[in-house]
């Protein structure tokens, strides 16, 4: 860097190269290595600076009219000015894709207790990393671990059973932090208990398609049947959760597992199957309590803003779990916006994630204000002096990404 030879994004991406776990964060910070983020920030800086150059030709030689005409030079760097706006802007709204791929993706692990949140995480490692017991509250802290989901790094977290009726301070403490991380989650996986109230009624809307007869009380025949008084602890912790849940998350959750279907009857997994995977209009609700703890409406389901992917597994018997991971996988992608051919990291990470650390993001989101300033001071409110500092600045900012500045 002294002598040279490497500008600074190119020692970072050597850091980050030393320090990957994954493809995905070798093949980002090799590109990094050879320049290829750098030449983006010096294409912008060298178009920013050549407005810059043109802008202060016009004050320098303001009165010789004859050699300077002010208002063709900024008729000619305004439109480029502009475009280089946008695309700065462009790499601002990059969803912070190039941090992820360093980082990892975080993904949280959120249900009620004792439905199986744990045991789903070791499922998932292929190793016993969180502790599993039957009594309610045992995970109160985040448990956190990395996972090398088919390339892709994840930060993978299992969080405390979400509940309302808490007395113990440290439980309350990890239900809080469980809470936290719902808004900062990447991705979210709901964990429902096979035998909760979330599957039951999309299990009764299949059953009757599958042309069971109501009762007076709305019940079907296989309902009639089913031990119910077994099913209210779970109806009623999972709905909780979800309630609380939901007044935390931006935009629903993303995937729902449905764990323990090794407990259930064949002919209740076949008909939660077919709830699940058939019955399209029920795929992707789930009913949830109002503020007074009663269900809206009796069985009221709403719908994320884009329906969950849905998985029926059963973590002590390895089932669906393979088929989870793929979906893990493929939900992944779509957060890092990977194509599915996703081999080719010239095309796929490079792109609008040269942003790859904060320091990136803070200089040339100083830049982008810095542009759009210039562009008012040359438009309405003229003022070529100032509208040159505010081009200077932005030169700067961008000289400082890449390492350039004296």
């Amino acid at each position: 860097f002294e002598n040279a030879k490497m500008d600074l994004m190119q020692i970072e991406g050597l850091s980050d190269l030393l320090t990957s776990e994954t493809e995905a964060q070798r093949s980002q910070s090799l590109l990094q290595l050879k320049g290829r983020f750098g030449l983006r920030y010096d294409e912008w800086r060298e178009r920013v600076l050549r407005g810059l150059a043109y802008l202060e030709a016009t004050i320098d030689f303001a009165e010789d009219e004859a050699d300077v005409a002010e208002e063709e030079i900024i008729a000619k760097i305004r439109p480029e000015l502009m475009e280089v706006e946008d695309q700065i802007g462009k790499a601002l709204s990059d969803t912070r894709r190039g941090e992820m791929i360093r980082h990892g993706v975080k993904l949280g692990i959120f249900g009620a207790p004792n439905v199986g949140k744990s045991s789903l995480l070791n499922a998932l490692l292929d190793d016993k990393r969180a502790i599993v017991s039957d009594i309610p509250g045992t995970t109160r802290d985040v448990v956190q671990v990395n996972m090398n989901l088919g390339g892709y790094p994840v930060n993978v977290s299992d969080t405390a059973g979400i509940r309302t009726d808490v007395t113990d301070p440290i439980e309350r403490e990890g239900i809080s932090r469980s809470l936290e991380l719902a808004k900062e989650a990447n991705l979210s996986v709901f964990v429902v208990d096979a035998s909760s109230t979330i599957t039951n009624i999309l299990t009764k809307r299949a059953n009757k398609e599958g042309g069971e007869k109501d009762d007076k009380d709305g019940d079907t025949d296989r309902e009639r049947k089913a031990p119910k008084d077994s099913y209210s602890q779970n109806d009623e912790a999972s709905l909780v959760a979800h309630t609380l849940l939901d007044s935390t998350w931006k935009r629903g959750y993303d995937v729902l597992v449905v764990n323990k279907i090794d407990k259930l009857s064949d002919s209740h997994r076949h008909s939660l199957q077919s709830a699940m995977f058939e019955n399209k209009a029920a795929k992707g609700t789930i009913p949830v309590q109002n503020e007074e703890g009663s269900e809206k409406g009796g069985s009221h389901l709403i719908s994320p803003a884009t329906p969950p992917m849905i998985h029926l597994v059963s973590c002590t018997q390895q089932t669906g779990i393979e088929e989870l991971v793929n979906g893990l996988h493929q939900k992944v992608e779509e957060i890092l916006a990977i194509s599915p051919e996703g081999a080719n990291p010239e095309s796929n990470l490079e792109g609008a994630r040269i942003i790859t650390r904060e320091r990136h993001r803070k200089h040339l989101r100083a830049c982008h204000e810095s542009l759009q300033h210039a562009l008012s001071l040359l438009g309405t409110d003229r003022d070529e002096v100032l509208a040159a500092e505010e081009l200077r600045s932005a030169v700067h900012e961008l000289a400082a990404i890449v390492g350039r500045v004296d």
